[in-house]
This record gives C-alpha cells, sequence and structure tokens, in this order.
C-alpha cells in the first residue's frame, strides 16, 4: 500500500527530536526515517519504521539504535486516517517520542549528570537544548559557547520557519 505524503514528515520536531531522511522501499512495504536527538550530540538517535497493513491498522515503531542488541522499542497501531493527516501524524509522533524519552530517561541522565561545568537547559519552542561545559577551561570560552549555540538555533529556527511556509500544516 502506498502512503502519500510520507516525505513530507521531514523536518518534524519535537523536544529535540527531528525527523530527517524519511524515504520507503520500492515496492512500499517498508516505510522508515531516522531521529536526530538535537540535545545530545554523542547520541546515535532513533530509527522510525512504519509497516502498512492491509486491515488498515499500520505499526508505527521507534527504535533507539544506541540500546542494539537490546533494542529499546515503542510502537503503536497508526490507521489510514492519521497518515493522510499530518496534524494528526504529528500527535502520534509526540506520543512516541515521549514513550522513548521515558524509557530512555535513565541512560542519559545518568550520563549529563556525571558531566562537569555548567548544564544549562535553554528552552526555544517548546525544544529543550542541553549542553554542557565539561571541555572548557575558562569562562571566556563558555561566552564563545553560548553564543554559537544560540547562533545555532537562530539558524534551526530559520530554517523551521523556511520549512513552515514550503510545507503549512
Amino acid at each position: 500500500m502506498k502512503i502519500e505524503g510520507w516525505d513530507k514528515i521531514n523536518g518534524f520536531a519535537y523536544k529535540g527530536y527531528v525527523i530527517t531522511n524519511a524515504d520507503y522501499d520500492a515496492q512500499a512495504n517498508s516505510y522508515y526515517a531516522d531521529i536526530l536527538n538535537l540535545n545530545d550530540s554523542e547520541s546515535m538517535g532513533w530509527f522510525m519504521n512504519l509497516w502498512p497493513q492491509e486491515n488498515g491498522v499500520h505499526l508505527l515503531k521507534i527504535t533507539d539504535v544506541a540500546t542494539v542488541p537490546k533494542s529499546t522499542i515503542v510502537q503503536k497501531g497508526v490507521t489510514n486516517s492519521v497518515l493522510r493527516n499530518l496534524r494528526m501524524f504529528r500527535v502520534h509522533y509526540e506520543g512516541l517520542v515521549e514513550e522513548m524519552i521515558l524509557l530512555t530517561t535513565t541512560h542519559t541522565s545518568n550520563r549529563v549528570s556525571g558531566t562537569t561545568g555548567i548544564i544549562n537547559q535553554v528552552q526555544n519552542a517548546g525544544t529543550n537544548v542541553t549542553y554542557s561545559s565539561h571541555s572548557i577551561s575558562n569562562g571566556l570560552s563558555n561566552l564563545s559557547v553560548m553564543q554559537q549555540a544560540l547562533n545555532a538555533m537562530k539558524e534551526l529556527e530559520e530554517q523551521l520557519d523556511k520549512l513552515k511556509k514550503e510545507y503549512p500544516l
């Protein structure tokens, strides 16, 4: 079963997790995408699959590739009507991201709590971006890192605004 508009989910972002590389196989039997974690540059991210079913309820699954071979997986059944409506798909995507965050919180919180220096939370449009100064030796460098992070966030905002104008929901 061919799902129209699968590529339009590229750029969907929720809490710093952004869908990229949305594609499908030649027979349209499997749809997939990468999910990048903008909150953690060391993270490998997640992988999202969708397998169309003839009965109209399709399996949408997100896998944490960092935990292989014991992969953390969340999944949900979605209907044809959800797949035809980008807003509804986004709601299901956000729900799966929430579930995955809950399941993987202990892994990431242990790594973050082990850093030294300043840990800053920057809230921007509902997205939390965490960065740490554990490798920075003086206060002047901290300002430089913060400025670079703010500039990167502004660039991302501009890119998202451009995509929103090109692909309105």
